[in-house]
């Protein structure tokens, strides 16, 4: 199982964790960082283990998200059995509509 973080997603990912740090501390940011890896191991374990993603249901393609906290979630897709894609590490207070830029 191939996984790959598109751009924007490791640009998401580095300016989320490096404010975890900056305002919240060392133990945001680790917490963060093993959620964020936890997420990884659970989609590579079971990439349908995420929930469909509801405002990417008119897109074409399988879109899955997984929780990290109450605040941000990962969102993927499924290109096909051997490779998924991480196109963002969303924050849930955003318009929804939004995240069709990411796809």
């Amino acid at each position: 199982m191939e996984i790959v973080f598109s751009k924007n997603a490791l640009f998401l990912a580095d300016v989320i964790l490096t404010d975890s740090r900056s305002l919240f501390g060392e133990k945001a940011f680790t917490k963060m960082k093993d959620a964020i890896s936890l997420a990884i191991k659970r989609i590579e374990w079971s990439p349908r283990y995420g929930s469909l993603e509801p405002a990417l249901a008119d897109e074409e393609g399988e879109y899955r998200f997984v929780l990290l906290n109450k605040r941000f979630k990962m969102v993927y897709k499924i290109e096909d059995e051997n490779h998924i894609s991480i196109l963002a590490i969303w924050d849930v207070k955003q318009n929804p509509n939004n995240m069709r830029l990411y796809t």
